[in-house]
């Protein structure tokens, strides 16, 4: 189901490179790589490390070649599939087959709730991101969704959904989190080894064509993970529900589509940053630009980097300019809170 393939080929890797020199070998890259999963708890297959190879273009098979020669490493093989981690984090391995058999579950949910959404005629693209895109739901976890939204029912149909899925009886687990919604014109994301792995692993449930147009307009994804341009998740495309849900999604998606729609965009705009606001103070990013709604806390990305930090000088990687790079990141997002920005 979770399938890849050749992606729109509009990216080579030196056309511009904004990853400082030196840039990693394949075996400072592996290890790159790895430390980066770890701290999410996850073990990579194969495929996977070839996949989101960090600031290397290499095959999997010169990849695989040197995996015994890596003394940073542990593998594990089952069903001929090679999981890998870095040494000392063998626990990992276990915590990989349960993730494998709970994300399967979350999947055929959330192809579900994908149906439900693509009723609303205003949400042109739907992207499953975070731990489900890869492969590592655990029980009780969420799942995280990217939604390219009209501008002009951005708040509306945020609230709709919201609503619906509650008063619907809700569904069952995962928990739905649209953590991110976008309007058309907001399609340029700040580079950081982040933000490259979450659009580079992100699966389009429908709207693939505004994938690739995001992956086209944010090309310094493939200066970080070089490897992931011949590897894009294919659309899914989903189609709508047709049970009372789906029915009631076509419902309010008419009437959000009319005059009492616009007035309710207003006033949910001006509800919701309010409400931010006095909620969660600088920590959260509020809706910029009349283009963007983000959930998601800016101190979250500033502490995970910083580990990743701590984390490749402590596997000896501090030379690399992808350790500065690293640290750029978050000057750039202190900044930002610094700044007010939620």
């Amino acid at each position: 189901m979770l399938s890849v393939g050749r992606g729109p080929h509009l990216y080579r890797l030196g056309e511009t490179n904004l990853l400082r020199s030196p840039t990693p070998t394949l075996s400072e890259a592996i290890v790159a790589t790895l430390t980066y999963s770890s701290l999410f708890d996850y073990a990579l297959d194969a495929a996977q490390l070839h996949r989101f190879l960090v600031g290397h273009r290499a095959s999997r098979e010169e990849i695989e070649d040197l995996l015994p020669n890596c003394v940073h490493i542990a593998r594990y093989m089952r069903e001929n599939v090679c999981y890998i981690t870095l040494r000392g984090r063998e626990e990992l391995f276990e915590q990989r087959l349960v993730a494998d058999t709970v994300s399967a579950e979350h999947w055929s949910r959330c192809l579900y709730y994908g149906g439900f959404l693509r009723a609303y005629p205003s949400i042109r693209m739907a992207l499953v991101t975070g731990s489900l895109a890869a492969g590592n739901s655990r029980i009780g976890a969420d799942a995280d969704l990217m939604c390219l939204v009209d501008d002009r029912r951005l708040w509306s149909t945020w609230l709709v959904i919201r609503w619906l899925t509650r008063l619907s009886g809700g569904f069952s687990e995962p928990e739905f989190c649209l953590n991110y919604i976008v309007g058309p014109q907001k399609r340029q994301f700040p580079p950081s080894i982040y933000i490259a792995w979450e659009l580079a692993k992100a699966v389009p449930l429908f709207g693939g064509q505004h994938y690739f147009d995001i992956l086209f307009q944010n090309r310094w994804v493939y200066d970080y993970l070089p490897n992931a341009e011949d590897l894009v998740s294919r659309d899914l495309n989903v189609e709508p529900v047709r049970d009372r849900r789906g029915q009631i999604a076509e419902w309010s998606a008419r009437l959000l589509d009319t005059r009492i729609g616009g007035v309710v965009e207003l006033v949910e705009e001006l509800r919701e940053k309010w409400v931010i606001k006095r909620k969660y103070g600088n920590s959260f990013a509020q809706k910029k630009a009349e283009t963007e709604i983000k959930y998601h806390k800016i101190s979250r990305n500033v502490a995970l980097l910083t580990r990743y930090s701590e984390e490749l000088k402590r596997v000896g990687l501090s030379h690399l300019g992808l350790w500065y790079d690293v640290n750029e990141s978050i000057k750039s997002l202190q900044s930002q809170l610094s700044q007010g920005l939620k």
